[in-house]
C-alpha cells in the first residue's frame, strides 16, 4: 500500500504555493457593510500555514512525539448590484499528523465552496431578502479506519480501511429563503 503522504504531496505542495502567493489579510465587518457598491466586488482570501513538533526523552509526565503540518486558504468574493448581491465562498484545508511510531495520518481535509444570490429590494425586501443558495462538500485524500475491527464483524481485514476519497463523499446543499 502506497503511503498517503506519497500520494497527496503535489496536491500538498499546490496548496501552500497557492496559501503563500495568494494570502492577504481579511477584516471582519458586519453584515450591512459587506454589501459592495453596485457594480463592485469585495474580495478577502486568507491563507494559513501552521506546523507543530513535540518530542520527548526521559519525560516523566508521559506523552507522544508529534509532528503535524496543516495548510488552509479561505475566501469571499461579494458582488453589489442594483437590486442583486451574489457572494462565493470557499475553504481548502488540509493537514498531516505523524504521532511516535503511526505511519502520516490527515488530520484536517476539507474542501467547502458556496455561491448565494440575494436580491435587495424596498420595504419588507430589504430587511427580508430573498435568497438562493448552493454549497459543496468533500474532502482531498482517502480516509481511512485504523481500528482493529471497524466494522464490528469479526471479519479479518487487512488494516487501514479505506472508507472514503476525493469527492465520496460529496454533499451538495441547495437553499432557498429569506436572509434577515
Amino acid at each position: 500500500m502506497t503511503c498517503i503522504a506519497t500520494r497527496i504531496r503535489p496536491l500538498l505542495f499546490a496548496v501552500l504555493a497557492l496559501t503563500i502567493c495568494l494570502s492577504t489579510p481579511a477584516s471582519a465587518q458586519d453584515a450591512e457593510s459587506e454589501v459592495p457598491p453596485n457594480g463592485v466586488w469585495t474580495n478577502s482570501l486568507t491563507g494559513k500555514l501552521s506546523g507543530s513538533q513535540a518530542a520527548y526523552s526521559n519525560w516523566q509526565e508521559g506523552g507522544l512525539n508529534t509532528l503535524a503540518l496543516t495548510t488552509s486558504l479561505d475566501g469571499k468574493f461579494v458582488r453589489g448590484g442594483d437590486h442583486w448581491i451574489q457572494t462565493y465562498e470557499m475553504r481548502f484545508a488540509f493537514g498531516l499528523v505523524q504521532q511516535d511510531t503511526l505511519a502520516v495520518r490527515k488530520s484536517d481535509d476539507l474542501i467547502r465552496l458556496g455561491a448565494g444570490l440575494q436580491y435587495r429590494g424596498d420595504g419588507f425586501l430589504q430587511t427580508f431578502r430573498p435568497t438562493i443558495s448552493a454549497a459543496l462538500r468533500t474532502q482531498f485524500a482517502d480516509g481511512f479506519n485504523y481500528d482493529e475491527d471497524p466494522f464490528g464483524d469479526d471479519v479479518e481485514r487487512s488494516l487501514p480501511v479505506k472508507t472514503s476519497s476525493f469527492f465520496s463523499p460529496a454533499v451538495v446543499t441547495q437553499s432557498l429563503g429569506l436572509t434577515y
